[in-house]
């Protein structure tokens, strides 16, 4: 197994950096959610579907969420907290940009899976990555602002 202490409390790292890295992909993973909730209806009409087959957009990117968010801490015990983090934001990032570019639902639907897998672990690790980063350093304004991370979005 992997030791990870280091990955994010290197002394060149400022913490505030890994704060927003942090946040800034937790809030591009709540917006996505958002977004397809709201363009349901554009979904179905502009990919000629049914209600009910647009459905699987949502459907399958919380399946997809919920089958790697329990994995998530296993992966990253074996390849690295930072390492693992970066790589589920970049397959999150290139699955966004294939969502907008499908030109079939079924096609929305495994994009939006590859999305779900890549978004489900950002959640969990932004608290101990913050915390680690932080920690590095010895500051003291960590508090109020891991209470203000432990907490949203939940």
């Amino acid at each position: 197994m992997r030791d990870d202490r280091g990955d994010w409390s290197k002394d060149g790292v400022n913490p505030w950096v890994v704060a927003m890295t942090v946040m800034l992909a937790v809030f591009m993973e709540v917006l996505d959610t958002s977004v397809a909730n709201v363009s349901l209806n554009n979904i179905a009409g502009n990919l000629s579907s049914s209600m009910d087959e647009a459905t699987w957009v949502l459907t399958s990117y919380l399946v997809a969420n919920a089958i790697i968010l329990p994995m998530g801490g296993w992966f990253s015990m074996l390849m690295g907290r930072k390492r693992f983090y970066m790589i589920c934001v970049a397959v999150f990032t290139v699955s966004s940009f294939l969502c907008g570019f499908a030109p079939t639902l079924g096609a929305l639907v495994f994009f939006r899976v590859l999305q779900g897998l890549g978004a489900g672990p950002c959640s969990p690790s932004r608290r101990p990555s913050w915390w680690r980063a932080s920690r590095a350093r010895n500051t003291a304004w960590r508090w109020p602002f891991s209470a203000w991370a432990w907490w949203w979005p939940r």
